[in-house]
């Protein structure tokens, strides 16, 4: 062979190692914008401190283990509460400074019409759910959540009052009652009560039990698949770490890829059972969930979830204790190689019924 043969033959293959490497690399970017997709939403989800017990599910995506694959998780929050029935509100707006609100105060307070009952919830909750999934058989998943609970008066009214005032928005009377306080009152419509005025160091929560089966095959943009779930009531419902009801719940779930982003949703049924607790009779409430994630760069994807929901107090009769649950979560997630997935999120409470004022979450994510 010639010179002049030799260097065409390198120039074709320099050429095509040029392009395959290229085509590679194009390859790892993709399936690493993928892989931090594909892990699933910010898993965070509203936790009142009336409401806690109860099954709701939280966002997620229809995908499933392939069978033998496992995956553990971590998420910590912290919820604050602050809400109550608008008669108890008016009532501390009639004070010229801070004090405790009594239990002897809160028997006084008149209900708002004949037939009706009244509540007041502030308190701090921190919470470390632990959960563990494997794919089994064809297009299956199971999973299994618990939780490690701790009610008080916290220490984020400081902050919340602080961020109130940095707005300029109103403190709906947090002022008028003294800092990082824990009590929580309710009064059925039948004047049955409820109090607690010591929350509780940590303590096992209730444990829920999963089965998703995917609908269709893997090929397409749209993937969907089915959930069933059950809580079982193995949190003490004196501290308020569990609500004493089986709950059985079903949703749909459902995902669109659209390359560089993820658009999910999710209808949901629950039933939850009845329990002394809160003098629930049973309830079957509908949620609905929707998604959106988009990939920034190769390793990092931010989210945003809007969701509405029953309140489980539906029929209560207890002015805004049974108002629907409108929650707006914003999250972030990093793709760590090996180690996983981090994410953080915090959700807010868009309405003043039965939800958390805010809740701050930090989780991980490992697959087998």
């Amino acid at each position: 062979m010639t010179t002049r043969g030799v260097r065409p033959a390198m120039r074709r293959h320099l050429l095509e190692t040029s392009l395959t490497l290229l085509i590679a690399s194009v390859s790892v970017l993709a399936a690493a914008e993928t892989s931090v997709l594909d892990s699933g939403p910010p898993a965070v989800r509203d936790r009142f401190v009336l409401d806690f017990g109860f099954l709701v599910f939280e966002p997620a995506s229809p995908h499933v283990l392939p069978r033998g694959r496992w995956r553990v998780g971590a998420t910590a929050s912290l919820y604050t509460s602050w809400s109550q029935s608008d008669q108890v509100r008016r009532d501390l707006e009639l004070r010229s400074g801070r004090s405790d609100l009594t239990l002897e105060q809160l028997q006084a307070t008149k209900a708002r019409g004949e037939g009706r009952g009244l509540f007041h919830a502030d308190g701090e909750i921190h919470a470390l759910e632990l959960s563990l999934a494997r794919g089994v058989g064809r297009g299956m998943e199971v999973w299994l959540k618990g939780l490690i609970f701790e009610a008080s008066g916290g220490f984020a009214d400081t902050l919340v009052e602080g961020f109130h005032d940095a707005l300029t928005f109103s403190q709906a009377s947090r002022d008028l009652k003294i800092r990082d306080d824990y009590s929580i009152y309710l009064r059925a419509a039948d004047g049955r009560e409820l109090y607690r005025s010591r929350g509780s160091g940590p303590e096992i929560g209730d444990l829920t039990l999963g089965l998703r089966k995917r609908l269709g095959g893997d090929e397409g943009r749209w993937s969907h698949s089915l959930e069933a779930a059950l809580d079982l009531p193995t949190g003490s419902t004196d501290s308020l770490a569990g609500s004493g009801s089986v709950d059985l719940g079903l949703r749909y779930l459902g995902e669109l890829d659209l390359n560089r982003a993820r658009l999910r949703g999710s209808l949901a049924v629950v039933r939850h059972g009845s329990t002394d607790f809160a003098f629930l009779e049973a309830k079957t409430l509908l949620s609905l969930w929707l998604g959106y994630e988009h990939a920034l760069g190769s390793r990092t994807s931010i989210a945003l979830h809007a969701s509405v929901g029953e309140s489980r107090y539906r029929d209560a009769n207890i002015f805004r204790l049974e108002d629907y649950v409108l929650l707006a979560d914003l999250g972030v997630k990093r793709r760590l190689g090996r180690a996983g997935t981090l994410f953080a999120a915090i959700t807010q409470n868009l309405n003043r019924g039965s939800s958390s004022d805010i809740g701050v979450h930090v989780g991980w994510l490992r697959g087998y």
